[in-house]
């Protein structure tokens, strides 16, 4: 219904023709009915959640992704984009069915009961409208993203496939481990454990930065090879692939703030305060807002400045926050901000060794002399050939970028061993559980099917 009005407010962008206009148009409004069996799935994630059942949930976005892949290759060349469109909303049914037999296993059954007055249910009103609220923004910021990059020449797909990079590892291990403290975070409020509360808080946020931190700056020195691996010479030019690494580098410096948010939403969740985290999402779209417009409009900047927006906003996020929540929680900045420079340390010198041995066996460094080695003239002396590998050839490729990445996790994790930080010994222990399929030794505790108090928000 909304759809001259979008095609009047991304058309200012001048990033789109009539008819592409139209055609995005016509395949949101087909994207609509998805949403609502994203409805029912994602209250069943939250029940499943509840009762630490992460597995289902976590594999159920496979289904969706599954959806649209299939369908896009069995009808894209018959009815082109609309396959995809409607992969999402097969995968979106499989999203919910999937998860449907786990939730009824748990002995939850759909009853029409009207108790609008319910306890349980008042109290899931008060704390849904300040969520709902905090979810609106963040479309409001995507949606100021693609009237910003609509205006740079190809900075949609740079910014949308850049996004996608980044927004990996905040999913994998900001999201997940974020989810699966939030229970024993809920139930050590209910008991008035503050002490218990913060120790998981403390454990749980730096387990997240001492895994994310690294990978950006992975992502940064890695741009080029990551895209051109991820999204193939065929579908990007060199030119392209420039543009879009620089979109990720910029988003790489923000990677941490983001990852850490979604822990401290879940912390301010288990103390029924879903208001705060509101007002600072407010400040940091309408800061990301404020910086994109003079970034791209003012200074004219290429796509790159909206990720650069986007990370300057959430690295102001995460101060705000974590001085509103330690406030509340009675909490020690020792405990995140000591962790938090020795991980910045050591992801600085792994990324420096990885950045020098991409360079040393890069053959395209010393044929056209892109980096600093090309000043020494030593393409004259040495016989490069024979132990630098040609990057034009995707395997080449594949094998310099998961040796770099190897030997740079390698440098940081064994550092962080030797300066003996607990984050690295977690991870020693978390390893062999998470092969078993459990994500909860980060607590220290079994798995508990019994449900949480009834005045705990589920997510």
């Amino acid at each position: 219904m909304a759809g001259e009005g979008f095609k009047s407010f991304v058309g200012l962008g001048g990033g789109f023709s009539a008819s592409e206009l139209k055609q995005v148009i016509f395949l949101s409004r087909i994207l609509i009915l998805g949403q609502f069996f994203f409805l029912v799935s994602t209250f069943f994630t939250g029940i499943l959640e509840s009762q630490k059942r992460f597995l289902i949930p976590a594999v159920a976005p496979l289904f969706y992704n599954l959806g649209i892949i299939i369908s896009t290759i069995l009808f894209a060349k018959q009815i082109g984009l609309l396959a995809p469109t409607l992969g999402a909303i097969v995968g979106a049914f499989f999203h919910l069915l999937i998860q449907l037999p786990f939730v009824l296993d748990l002995g939850y059954r759909l009853k029409l009961v009207w108790k609008p007055k319910d306890k349980g249910v008042v109290e899931l009103i008060k704390l849904a409208i300040p969520r709902i609220a905090e979810v609106s923004l963040f479309q409001i910021k995507r949606f100021v993203w693609l009237f910003l990059a609509s205006i740079v020449s190809g900075g949609v797909t740079y910014l949308k496939s850049a996004d996608l990079l980044q927004g990996l590892p905040v999913g994998v291990f900001g999201l997940s481990l974020a989810k699966a403290a939030f229970p024993s975070l809920s139930r050590e409020y209910s008991t008035n454990n503050m002490e218990e509360f913060r120790k998981v808080f403390y454990t749980t946020l730096n387990q997240v930065l001492f895994f994310v931190i690294p990978i950006s700056v992975f992502m940064i020195v890695l741009r080029v090879p990551i895209v051109r691996l991820v999204f193939g010479a065929q579908q990007f030019n060199w030119e392209d692939t420039l543009q879009t690494g620089y979109v990720l580098s910029a988003f790489a410096f923000g990677i941490f703030a983001y990852a850490a948010s979604l822990v401290f939403s879940r912390g301010f969740y288990a103390l029924h305060d879903t208001k705060t985290p509101v007002v600072i999402s407010f400040i940091s779209v309408l800061v990301n807002a404020l910086l994109g417009f003079l970034f791209i409009v003012g200074f004219g900047l290429d796509t790159w400045g909206i990720a650069l927006s986007f990370s300057i906003a959430g690295i102001l996020q995460f101060l705000i926050t974590i001085f509103v929540f330690f406030a509340k929680i009675n909490g020690s900045m020792a405990k995140i901000f000591i962790p938090l420079t020795k991980m910045i340390f050591l992801s600085s010198l792994s990324g420096a060794a990885m950045f020098l041995i991409l360079k040393i066996f890069d053959r395209a460094v010393w044929v056209k002399r892109l980096s600093f080695l090309g000043s020494f003239e030593a393409s004259k002396y040495i016989p490069f050939e024979k132990f630098v590998l040609d990057t034009n050839y995707t395997l080449n490729l594949i094998i310099l970028t998961f040796a770099v990445i190897l030997i740079g996790s390698t440098i940081y994790f064994l550092l962080a061993l030797f300066i003996n930080m607990q984050e690295a010994t977690n991870t020693l222990k978390i390893i062999p559980r998470f092969m078993k399929g459990s994500f909860s030794e980060i607590q220290k505790e079994p798995e508990q099917i019994s449900p949480p108090p009834t005045d705990v928000p589920t997510n």
